[in-house]
């Protein structure tokens, strides 16, 4: 379980981390400036940093800090990437996630939530703002170690580093993005497979014995947190398939895993609805009662499809 006392050294090591960023120090750069939350109180930090403390706060368990305003790096998410991984530093990195959210004054903004474990394996938490101004940015973040405190002082907090601004930088103006039409999207065509009206030769290469698996499959889970999300990742294992013995006339016979033959017949050429790669030819099999389509890949290898889905179903490799 994280230990949720953070002592004022954690402060001197973030300010230290901030400072050795080149972009975030400077402090002629200029302040960006955001609404003090409720009752929260206003603290000078290194670097032309400002801090915000909640309310009967003994320590820097929990405060909000602005940066001064910095240059683009890249896109507008590549510079908010550069900016929490530069005051994270060597703390390992449980989960982050990134997402545009809309502001008051409509500059283009990403909100960051990271959770990290410290030196002392403990739990801290991170929420960046982080605003494009033509070229440049205001950046701010929330911290906390406390994760049953975030209801009661997260969203003030996070409403003020939305509504940070910065000085001496033009405002953004909305109007110039061209709107989304959602007329120009193409309807995606319904799963499924037509015969070919040309039947054209196997290529050469699909004749073998192939050796079949369904691929393995990975999932997360997540919990929501309300300042960060805990996600986990299940793989589990592929499972054997069977081997599919294919002839240049296009005949063909799939056994099950102990050589029994479950099925025969001849590949029939399709055409998938979705999907289709560019010089691709795709070939009806049934494997018993199941029906699929099978290509050969440029590696080597072939994939099989669902035809109901056209989707991915199994993979198979040259016996």
């Amino acid at each position: 379980m994280f230990k949720r006392n953070v002592h004022i050294v954690a402060l001197a090591v973030i300010a230290g981390t901030i400072s050795a960023f080149p972009s975030l120090a400077g402090a002629a750069s200029p302040r960006p400036i955001a609404d003090t939350p409720a009752g929260w109180s206003s603290r000078e930090g290194p670097g032309g940093l400002e801090f915000f403390v909640p309310p009967g706060a003994a320590n820097m368990d929990v405060y909000e800090a602005i940066f001064p305003t910095q240059s683009m790096n890249g896109t507008l998410e590549q510079t908010a990437s550069t900016i929490w991984h530069a005051i994270v530093g060597d703390e390992h990195v449980v989960d982050a996630k990134t997402k545009r959210v809309r502001v008051t004054d409509g500059a283009p903004a990403y909100e960051v939530i990271v959770a990290t474990l410290d030196a002392q394996n403990r739990g801290v938490y991170r929420v960046f703002i982080v605003k494009q101004y033509g070229e440049n940015v205001a950046a701010g973040e929330l911290r906390f170690n406390d994760v049953d405190r975030i209801q009661a002082i997260g969203k003030p907090a996070v409403v003020s580093l939305e509504n940070m601004s910065a000085h001496e930088i033009a405002p953004y103006q909305a109007g110039t993005i061209t709107p989304y039409h959602a007329g120009e999207i193409t309807p995606i065509p319904k799963a499924g497979v037509d015969v070919a009206s040309h039947q054209g030769p196997l290529p050469g290469g699909l004749a073998g014995i192939w050796v079949l698996k369904v691929p393995g499959v990975a999932y997360t889970t997540s919990v929501d947190y309300g300042a960060f999300t805990s996600t986990t990742l299940h793989v589990s294992a592929g499972a054997a398939a069977g081997y599919l013995r294919i002839t240049a006339r296009k005949g063909y016979v799939w056994y099950d895993g102990s050589g029994r033959a479950i099925s025969h017949g001849r590949l029939v050429q399709v055409i998938p609805h979705r999907d289709a790669a560019p010089g691709q030819t795709y070939w009806r099999v049934y494997e018993g009662r199941e029906q699929h389509y099978i290509t050969l890949e440029r590696d080597g290898g072939v994939t099989l499809f669902d035809v109901g889905t056209n989707m991915v179903s199994m993979e198979g490799t040259k016996h």
